[in-house]
């Protein structure tokens, strides 16, 4: 970079110190050792920042119960089970995903010697596994189901099985979403109609991969629900945490 181009960028960084400071800010974690060994356990990207916003969202959603969209092998339900026990919250947890990732339309290479729907059997499996170890007596209700599919048989009140074998029937409001799905702009923005239309009033929703440098599609979606007049950003850590006013 020349010298005259550096000069150029350090003048606009102490020009704006607020954009600076909110680049710098460290990230907000709890301090929980069983919350550690579950990072360490179940396979996952969680962003370190994701258990003190699950933590903050699980204490103050309303009573109603709560949906996770993107599910992989389990990180995050497990998490919003044990802190729903951690603060007496026993509201159920669904759960839905296809388990159908992004780039599995290309081949793997020949020397992996597993196919697509093999990788997809074993994270399905590890899904469930985590679930029956760390939540045995609370199990999440996680319907292999995209969420365009699961909100239209939210909507309609359908009797579903769940991944464990039991039949459940979906419907009614929800107190608390975490969006961490299919990070297309537009599938993010309809995951929001969705969780809008049935979220309470003091409901929240957690957008996952929305911070500085994480997925440009899903960002956007949050900057138009931050100046949305019915919501608000309650934390940012560096994903943001928003409510539903009214």
């Amino acid at each position: 970079m020349r010298t005259s181009t550096l000069r150029t960028a350090a003048r606009r960084a102490l020009a704006s110190p607020p954009a600076l400071l909110r680049r710098l800010r460290p990230v907000r974690t709890i301090d929980d050792e069983y919350v550690a060994w579950l990072t360490y356990a179940i396979a996952g990207m969680q962003h370190p920042g994701n258990p003190y916003l699950l933590d903050l969202a699980v204490r103050l959603a309303p009573p109603a119960p709560m949906l996770e969209i993107g599910s992989f092998c389990g990180l995050s339900a497990n998490l919003i089970q044990y802190l729903k026990r951690r603060h007496g919250r026993e509201e159920p947890l669904f759960c839905c995903d296809r388990w159908i990732f992004e780039g599995s339309d290309k081949p793997l290479p020949p020397e992996a010697r597993v196919s697509h729907a093999e990788l997809r059997d074993h994270v399905m499996d590890s899904f469930v596994r985590a679930a029956r170890c760390f939540s045995a007596a609370d199990l999440p209700h996680a319907v292999e189901a995209t969420s365009d599919e699961m909100f239209g048989a939210w909507r309609a009140g359908a009797r579903v099985r769940d991944v464990f074998g039991r039949e459940v029937r979906l419907g009614g409001p929800l107190g608390f979403c975490f969006v961490d799905g299919d990070h297309r702009e537009a599938q993010v923005e309809r995951d929001f109609a969705g969780c809008d239309e049935l979220l309470l009033a003091g409901g929240l929703i957690l957008f996952d991969d929305s911070g500085p440098g994480a997925h440009a599609g899903v960002q956007r979606v949050v900057a138009r629900v931050a100046r949305h007049p019915r919501y608000e950003v309650v934390a940012r850590n560096p994903n943001h945490l928003v409510r539903k006013l009214r």
